[in-house]
């Protein structure tokens, strides 16, 4: 009989190693496309940037952010300067997926709070948390959510925020597949809010000219 597992936060890397050899890059090239090579920001972007975080300040006095909030607020705004609702890509939220566990009669089940897509091809998970989330939680998550990917030998992206922290992953489907993390990213530090917008905008450069 078919066992069926949750994919949610509780879900541990070594969950994902034991069931499907994911692993660890340990090449520092592996993932240089969040901080190389990126793209330059108009100042009306930059402008929009500016005023996104004085938003998401602005509530954050008044109340917690929910995981819906934080998409409201500072999520969907980032997808619409990356360009990601133009007609090259599909954003879809609530997208249910399942992994079958190789040689074995079990299935992992979850479902993606925002997905990127061209057609079969998936350009970026986004797993978005309320704002007291670590996303140290919710690394495993993400990328249980990009083993499930149909893109074949191509990458998949994946990208974890609770609104004032963002964090960008990148999975090879490799036999063993394998991942690589970016650096924490905060809202608030320096230029590191413009460094997610030009990964993002990295993101659609990348699937554009491929």
């Amino acid at each position: 009989m078919m066992q069926i597992q949750q994919i949610s936060n509780q879900t541990t890397l070594r969950e994902l190693n034991r069931e499907f050899g994911l692993k660890l890059a340990h090449d520092p090239d592996f993932f240089t496309e969040w901080r190389t090579s990126l793209p330059l920001l108009t100042e009306a972007e930059q402008r929009t940037l500016v005023h996104i975080r004085h938003n998401f300040f602005t509530q954050v006095e008044g109340v917690q952010l929910s995981e819906n909030l934080v998409k409201m607020i500072v999520l969907s705004p980032l997808l619409d300067l990356a360009g990601f609702y133009g007609r090259n890509f599909l954003v879809r939220d609530e997208v249910g997926v399942e992994i079958a566990v190789e040689d074995q009669q079990s299935m992992y089940r979850g479902k993606i709070d925002v997905l990127v897509f061209n057609e079969q091809f998936w350009i970026l998970v986004i797993e978005s948390k309320n704002i007291t989330f670590s996303l140290i939680k919710a690394i495993p998550q993400c990328l249980a959510y990009l083993l499930a990917s149909p893109n074949g030998d191509r990458p998949v992206y994946g990208m974890i925020t609770n609104g004032s922290n963002f964090r960008f992953a990148k999975l090879m489907p490799t036999r063993p597949p394998e991942y690589a993390l970016s650096n924490e990213l905060l809202i608030d530090r320096g230029d590191d809010f413009e460094q997610v917008l030009k990964t993002l905008k990295k993101m659609t450069l990348l699937h554009t000219s491929s």
